[in-house]
């Protein structure tokens, strides 16, 4: 009898520590409540469908702005490539998703590497390129969502 009433209150403590740490990684490092764990993992969208990769781009003084899913549907009806468009175009696509991930400065460069030799390929000349991660807010007093930008790279070539 005793063994069960000690199980009663241990169980809800070492949840409660659980939590506490969890909330505390989450307070005192770069860890989403998604990476912190657990117990607020819920009280944020998740990233795969909060955060949007854009990529802003000249060609040929024309500029564009389009997130990663449309650049894909763009590039493919061109057809810029040949046989070749889909697999390249799916692996750009690729490298943007990932970016929701992991939008860090190597990961951004390495996206923009990548879509500057795609459209060289085409003949196209990119002029300036800007790739953006943005992430949706909530604002609770108006429920509105905004796009907030999380990080920018940008290259300019005039």
């Amino acid at each position: 009898m005793i063994i069960k009433n000690k199980i009663v209150f241990v169980v809800p403590a070492i949840a409660l520590i659980i939590a506490l740490i969890q909330w505390g990684l989450f307070e005192s490092t770069h860890l989403s409540r998604w990476k912190g764990g657990g117990f607020g993992m819920y009280t944020e969208l998740h990233p795969n469908v909060a955060r949007t990769s854009w990529v802003s781009f000249e060609v040929n003084s024309k500029a564009f702005r389009l997130r990663g899913k449309d650049l894909k549907d763009s590039l493919k009806t061109t057809n810029i490539l040949g046989g070749q468009t889909e697999l390249a175009v799916n692996h750009l696509y690729n490298k943007l998703k990932d970016l929701r991930y992991f939008p860090n400065e190597k990961n951004m460069k390495s996206a923009s590497e990548l879509f500057k030799i795609v459209y060289k390929a085409s003949g196209a000349n990119i002029e300036n390129i800007c790739i953006e991660v943005t992430e949706l807010e909530l604002d609770m007093k108006t429920k509105m969502y905004t796009n907030k930008s999380l990080v920018k790279y940008c290259e300019n070539r005039s």
